[in-house]
Order: structure tokens, then C-alpha cells, then sequence
């Protein structure tokens, strides 16, 4: 691969690489799969670049990915493993930085505006792209470039500098990179070079563990992401069940902890009895049950989940008094335009609501009046709180089974920060430094 840091040797302390400089390095490198063109030469100035390199790297999701792993892994092992694992982390970090690219393409497709006029060509490339994505992953034989050579026009039409959640800073960067209009006006629509480089990193992360116990979980949830989004993005009406599933299919959560537990069982810490927790399921159990926490904290918010049930009534006043104050407003709208009057705890619902991205609290009663649907929406609210405390319940017990038959709590201990890092990132605002992170 690579991007991969050579660990041979002694590790000596001064020599040890950041998690945060071998993740750049990884990157710089990475850009070796992406086509000539106006992106290449973006990119490879913002990584270069003394005074816009940490802002574009903030902008990209790369520096909130990096905190969270660094947070998770500090905790729980050593040095000298954490220095080990640096290669493994730097891998799919870039991957994951490279997927807020195809995150941000489907922003706005969950209620396309009416002014939106590049819906049709942004389902279209991400069809194509997630199409390849599972047929490359099924080992198709073709290079990446030729598969996704029929999204290159469509991907033309479109704007990288609108589609993401930080716009007005994309714009500001490549003013910075360039003064020329004309320029400037290519980097905007050179997309096709990035989908590109994305699908090599997703690729060249899975190789990083075939043969291995747990290389086929890694490349069936990476799988399952690519069909979820798909699903998603055809618009098809799915119940709260099926909702959920996709959900946790398309948030990534399983192949990542399944990645990481498996290099760190099988290569840094290595645990004999790895092997029969994967082929029994107690491992893949788990990672499902995490998936799903994420996902509820992605799309409802932590407070919502986790207050009491009197807390979470009062919440509920506001909105039923909202939505009296807005009697022809619908509910996707009334969580739109009155955040102030909601309050914070409606936070997750806002951010899906103005960028038109898919929740799992929202489905097409969402699109009636407010007034007439307030209480089946109370009434989802409390299956999905009762969801996540099942599902709580329900992952405590498959660690502390993980933890026993492994004879060591790293494993769960990681999995619980995961799920905790989720939690305290969405009590804040997603335009808020604190609550960045896209995947």
C-alpha cells in the first residue's frame, strides 16, 4: 500500500510519528491515485501550505477524525502500541476523509429543493460510484478509473465548493490557492479525480487485512455502506426497522471497529482467542449494536436519547407549542425554522432538516402538517429512546462477554469510547468546531 509507514526495528521515542503527521504524510501520498487536474494541485498546496493547512484539514474531516482516535487510543494502550497501530489508523483515516467527499454529494437528497438543480446528476454519480465501490470490493477486475469513467460528466455539473457543510470556508481556501477565476471555476467542478483517489483508499484499506479472520467483516461492512447509500439516495419509503438497519449500515461504524479490532487482536496485542469470537459472532454482535448507538446519536442527538422522560417531555411542550405557532408549517419544516424556539436538543434534527440529509427520526409523515403529526412523532421518539436503551443494554453485554472470552478489555474498553466520543461530539452544534465530524 503506499501510504504505509515502515515500523521496522526498535522503536525509539524520538522517532515515533504523531498519529497527526502520519495521517497528513498518508494523505500526501494518497494523492498519487488521484488524476492530474485542478483538485491534485488544490490538495497538494493546502497540504503544503504553513498558513491554510490546519484550517483545510478542519474543513476536510481529517482533524476531527484524528481526535477521535486519538482520544480512543491514548487511554487504552501503551506507547510503544499506539506507535505500532499509527500505519493501521493513518489508513483509514484517509479513507474516511476521502468518504466526506461522497457524504457531502448526497447532502440535500433526503427533500431535494426546488432550486436544486443538481440532484438528478448527484444520485446519478453516486449510484455510479457506489456501484463500483461493491463490485471492486467483490473483485472486479477493472481499474477504478475505467468503472467510473460513465460518472465523469455528471460529476462535471456539479460544485464541490457548495456541497459540504462548510461552503463559505471551501470558497475562501481556494481563493487562497488561486486568484485566477478561470482556475478557481475548474477546481470547482474537478470532482471525478477525488471519487477516484476515494475508491482507491476504501480499496487499499481492505487488502491491508485479506486472509485474515476478520478481512471478510471488514469488506462486508464497507459493502453494506456503499448498498445503504444507494437505497437511500433512490428514494424508496422504508419502515422505522429497515430505516434503522440501512442507518447503521451507512455510518460506517461496524467496518471501522471491526478494522481496528482486528489489527490491534491480531498484529499489536495479540489475543489467542481472537479467531472464535469473530467466527461465533460475539464480535459481530457488538460492532451491530455500536452501529446502531452511533447512528440513533448521529440522527436524534444525545439529549433527546439519554434525558429522563420528564426532561424529554418538556422538550416535547416546545415542540407542541411550535407547531401551534405554525399551524401550516410541516414537521421537516417546523424543526427548520424554529431551532431558537425548540431549543438545543433538537440540534441533530435541525442540521438533517436544513441540509436535507436523511434521519432516521424523519419519514414522509414528516411532510404533514405539524400540527397533525406532533404525536406519532412523540411516539417515534420514544421507540427510538427505547431502541437505544435496549441496544445499550444489549452491547454492555456482548463486551463483557468479548472482554472474558479475550481475556483482556481492550477490545471493549475501545468500543465504549467509541460509542461515548458519539455521545458527548453531538451535544454540540454541527457548525460548531466541537461537533465536526462527518462520517
Amino acid at each position: 500500500m503506499p501510504y504505509t509507514l515502515s515500523m521496522s526495528g526498535d522503536v525509539a521515542t524520538e522517532q515515533r510519528p504523531t498519529l497527526w503527521t502520519a495521517a497528513v504524510r498518508a494523505l500526501e501520498l494518497s494523492l498519487g491515485w488521484m488524476p492530474e487536474g485542478p483538485c491534485r494541485a488544490y490538495w497538494t498546496w493546502a497540504l503544503a501550505s504553513d498558513t491554510h493547512r490546519d484550517e483545510w484539514l478542519q474543513v476536510s474531516g481529517l482533524a476531527a477524525i484524528v481526535r477521535l482516535y486519538e482520544s480512543m487510543f491514548a487511554r487504552f494502550l501503551t506507547a510503544d502500541e499506539r506507535t505500532l497501530l499509527v500505519p493501521y489508523a493513518a489508513a483509514i483515516i484517509v479513507q474516511q476523509t476521502y468518504e466526506v467527499l461522497t457524504d457531502n454529494l448526497a447532502i440535500g437528497l433526503a427533500e431535494p429543493a426546488s432550486t436544486d438543480r443538481t440532484a438528478e446528476a448527484r444520485r446519478h454519480v453516486l449510484a455510479i460510484y457506489n456501484r463500483v465501490m461493491v463490485d471492486k470490493l467483490g473483485g472486479a477486475k477493472e481499474s477504478v478509473a475505467q468503472l467510473l469513467e460513465p460518472a465523469r460528466a455528471a460529476a462535471s455539473e456539479l460544485s464541490a465548493f457548495a456541497q459540504n457543510h462548510n461552503p463559505g470556508k471551501t470558497r475562501t481556501l481556494a481563493s487562497a490557492f488561486t486568484t485566477d477565476t478561470e482556475l478557481r471555476a475548474a477546481l470547482d467542478h474537478d470532482l471525478w479525480p477525488a471519487l477516484v483517489a476515494s475508491c482507491e483508499a476504501t480499496l487499499a484499506l481492505g487488502r491491508q487485512l485479506t486472509g485474515t479472520a476478520i478481512g471478510p467483516m471488514v469488506t462486508a461492512g464497507l459493502a453494506a455502506r456503499y448498498w445503504g447509500v444507494s437505497a437511500l439516495i433512490a428514494g424508496e419509503v422504508f419502515g422505522l426497522e429497515k430505516r434503522l438497519t440501512i442507518g447503521a449500515d451507512t455510518i460506517l461504524v461496524r467496518p471501522t471497529l471491526a478494522f481496528f479490532a482486528g489489527v490491534l487482536a491480531q498484529e499489536i496485542r495479540p489475543m489467542s482467542a481472537w479467531a472464535g469470537v469473530v467466527a461465533d459472532g460475539t464480535l459481530g454482535r457488538a460492532l451491530g449494536h455500536s452501529a446502531l448507538l452511533v447512528r440513533l446519536l448521529n440522527d436524534v442527538g444525545t439529549v433527546l436519547l439519554t434525558a429522563d422522560d420528564a426532561a424529554v417531555a418538556s422538550q416535547i411542550v416546545h415542540l407542541q407549542d411550535a407547531a401551534l405557532a405554525h399551524e401550516n408549517t410541516t414537521l421537516r419544516a417546523l424543526f427548520g425554522e424554529c431551532l431558537t424556539a425548540l431549543g438545543p436538543a433538537f440540534a441533530r434534527i435541525y442540521k438533517d432538516v436544513a441540509l436535507r440529509e436523511f434521519n432516521v427520526a424523519l419519514d414522509e409523515r414528516a411532510s404533514r402538517p405539524a400540527t397533525a403529526c406532533v404525536a406519532e412523532f412523540t411516539t417515534l421518539l420514544g421507540e427510538l429512546r427505547q431502541s437505544f436503551s435496549a441496544r445499550s443494554r444489549s452491547l454492555h453485554i456482548e463486551l463483557t462477554a468479548l472482554s472474558q472470552r479475550l481475556g483482556d478489555t481492550l477490545l471493549s474498553d475501545i468500543v465504549t469510547a467509541f460509542v461515548q466520543f458519539h455521545a458527548q461530539l453531538y451535544l454540540h452544534h454541527f457548525d460548531d468546531a466541537r461537533g465536526e465530524f462527518a462520517i
